[in-house]
């Protein structure tokens, strides 16, 4: 009966240690688990263009311009009928992405006061203005006519 009691014990021994190690290689392929990087979300910018409102009261109240190039030396002022040509070329459209490629800006007066503070991006076929208004960035696309007409002055 003793040798059967010691077989059994020893059956039972070898079980429980190859259960053992199966667990354990088990629990470690479980843990090995690829992983991926985790893609933060960045948050988007909203692009919106400058409100019809505030459109309308710059065209209707801006008599004068200054535009300034930051690579070249040349600078403009225009005012009366010819600020209205030039508010033209700015298109009440929003770029679908910002190159933020700044080459000057358009102080934009009625008066000799700012209406607004306007930056320029001209890069490839991505070409828009940043209105400041009130710590709010609006961006509006540039036309064809814009984009001739500021590419004059920066050559």
């Amino acid at each position: 009966m003793t040798k059967i009691f010691a077989f059994f014990v020893l059956l039972v021994s070898f079980a429980l240690t190859s259960c053992s190690k199966n667990v354990k290689n088990h629990a470690q392929k479980e843990l090995v688990i690829e992983t991926k990087p985790i893609e933060q979300a960045i948050p988007k910018i909203p692009i919106e263009s400058l409100p019809n409102d505030l459109a309308l009261m710059i065209f209707q109240d801006c008599n004068s311009i200054d535009i300034t190039f930051y690579n070249s030396d040349k600078t403009l002022n225009l005012w009366d009928n010819n600020v209205k040509h030039v508010l033209t070329m700015i298109i009440n459209e929003a770029p679908k992405t910002l190159d933020n490629n700044v080459v000057g800006h358009i102080m934009m007066l009625k008066d000799g006061n700012q209406l607004s503070f306007v930056e320029v991006s001209l890069k490839d076929n991505n070409n828009y203005v940043i209105y400041n208004i009130e710590d709010t960035k609006y961006y509006n696309l540039i036309n064809a006519k814009g984009l001739e007409f500021f590419n004059r002055f920066l050559n």
